[in-house]
């Protein structure tokens, strides 16, 4: 068992410190390639018409995680990302 103070310091219930390793809760994984939703492929690989989904425009539009290309504003806006 074991308890949690208000500054989030793992402890066992005797009081001593767990390892280091269980004071982790999360893996990040590094991310995958980004695959276009209308036929599947990478975005070097991809053929399809690139426009941003949701202003329409084509001007430095890249494909995000969701799989659909967004302009570099509504990226911002939106806070998605395009894969680097």
């Amino acid at each position: 068992m074991q308890t949690v103070d208000l500054v989030g310091n793992v402890t066992s219930v005797i009081g001593q410190p767990l390892s280091i390793f269980s004071k982790t809760r999360y893996i990040l994984a590094m991310p995958g390639p980004y695959y276009c939703l209308t036929c599947g492929r990478k975005e070097e690989e991809c053929k399809c018409d690139r426009f941003c989904g949701i202003c329409q425009n084509d001007y430095n539009v890249r494909l995000c995680a969701d799989g659909n290309y967004y302009c570099k504003e509504c990226r911002d806006a939106c806070e998605y990302e395009a894969q680097s």
